[in-house]
């Protein structure tokens, strides 16, 4: 990952806290390639950092002295910028897990773009991927608890409030799969893939979460997960065990077993 060979951008952002900002809202933010950089969606654009953390050890000669410890600062510095036809992004996604250059990044135009951040290059461009502009992407990473093929590394996810999660493969830039049944009019719901890579389960506006058979190629949902006072806008799987969590708007989050 060459950080020199990335394209800085207009915008503005200062290199010490408390400095002028990111030049605007901050849509999402993430690790990307194994914790060496910071991805930041601002505005129009993707943001990336690297960065360095304080050395606490050195605060007052102990660790265990929090005024010292928290006034140390650490430092970060912006290695590039991935702005593409969007007035505005509305997601992005890059693995963190294992060492990869593309970034995902959806527009307002509802469009999904394949971004090369080793190169700063627009690799490929997948035009109107839902009837509503994207609000979630989801890459398939690697699990430390089950082995598939590395192929399967090109699979991501993609959901809009136009009801629909669609599977796409980025060898092809092509959608293999859409899932739907669920409700999604209003609220950010994000997809989710199960380890095992059998799964994929989605929140709903109908008080239940959504598991649907990625195998099948139906589309159509396996179970509903119920007991629910409000909106599931998010879902997790269990890395090991067959338990999937949901986060609903009541605050509450609720695990569920085989």
């Amino acid at each position: 990952f060459c950080l020199g060979s990335l394209p800085s951008s207009s915008s503005s952002a200062s290199n010490k806290p408390g400095g002028a900002g990111l030049g605007g809202e901050v849509k999402d933010a993430s690790f990307f390639y194994l914790d060496r950089i910071v991805l930041a969606a601002v505005e129009k654009e993707v943001l990336l950092f690297s960065y360095a953390l304080p050395d606490t050890s050195r605060a007052g000669g102990s660790t265990h002295n929090d005024i010292e410890r928290l006034k140390a600062r650490g430092s970060f510095r912006r290695v590039g910028a991935l702005q593409g036809a969007a007035e505005r992004v509305t997601a992005m996604a890059g693995v963190n897990s294992f060492l990869s250059h593309l970034v995902l990044i959806a527009g307002s135009n509802r469009h999904v773009e394949v971004w090369d951040a080793g190169a700063g290059k627009l690799v490929h461009t997948i035009e109107e991927a839902h009837e509503r502009p994207v609000h979630a992407l989801t890459l398939n990473e690697a699990s430390a608890f089950a082995s598939h093929p590395a192929e399967s590394h090109d699979l991501f996810l993609s959901a809009a409030t136009d009801g629909c999660v669609s599977l796409w493969d980025l060898r092809t830039c092509a959608r293999v799969s859409r899932f739907t049944g669920h409700l999604n009019r209003i609220h950010p719901l994000a997809p989710a893939f199960s380890p095992c890579l059998r799964f994929v389960a989605v929140g709903s506006e109908d008080r239940h979460a959504y598991l649907f058979d990625l195998r099948s190629g139906s589309g159509t949902y396996l179970e509903k997960l119920g007991g629910h006072s409000d909106v599931v806008t998010h879902v997790a799987f269990n890395p090991l065990h067959p338990q999937i969590a949901t986060g609903c708007v009541d605050g509450r989050v609720r695990a569920f077993s085989d």
